[in-house]
């Protein structure tokens, strides 16, 4: 009688049948729809100056960005730019930290962090003065509260970024710290 199913032939069966195994596991973490993190991530989402659009006519006649310097000025007048923010759904936002440049020749410059829902409802997340008029590059930082508000809901809210400057002041660009839980949209 003759053995057809031999020593090697056994080990090469068993290693095929582990790499099967190996395989379907595999394509299973691959065909998830969510993956969660056991502990909450940080994530930022940066803002350049070259990144904002004039938000009215006023503010697109002293529209002046440089290249490689990346900051808005004005010539005359108070000018206010903006931005949309994409962010992850259901990530919570926690800090927005602004770069500016205040001149003591003008009042202070603004920035404002808001939730829009579909019906035309804000929600200010941050509304703060830029304090700073030493004519120097500063960062301000301002924190947000976990809240309903600030736990992104991209189904029914669209997020933005104002910032606001008057004659002489610079804005240089903003950065949103928030956390997340998953991998999702």
């Amino acid at each position: 009688m003759r053995h057809y199913f031999t020593w090697p032939r056994a080990a090469v069966a068993v290693a095929g049948a582990l790499l099967v195994a190996a395989s379907v596991k595999g394509a299973l973490a691959i065909t998830e729809t969510s993956y969660n993190y056991t502990n909450p991530q940080v994530g930022f989402f940066s803002i350049n100056a070259m990144a904002m659009s004039p938000a009215d006519t006023n503010s697109a006649n002293f529209y002046a960005i440089g290249p490689g310097t990346a900051t808005m000025t004005v010539g005359n007048d108070t000018s206010c730019f903006v931005t949309g923010v994409n962010l992850p759904n259901g990530a919570i936002i926690n800090q927005l930290a602004v770069w500016y440049t205040g001149s003591a020749s003008s009042g202070n410059a603004g920035v404002t962090l808001v939730r829009s829902s579909n019906d035309g409802t804000n929600v200010f997340l941050v509304a703060q003065d830029l304090t700073s008029q030493s004519g120097q590059r500063r960062q301000a930082s301002f924190s947000i509260t976990a809240s309903p508000e600030s736990t992104v809901n991209n189904a029914s809210f669209s997020y933005g970024l104002g910032v606001c400057v008057n004659l002489g002041d610079a804005f240089h660009a903003a950065r949103i710290r928030y956390t997340y839980t998953n991998a999702g949209s």
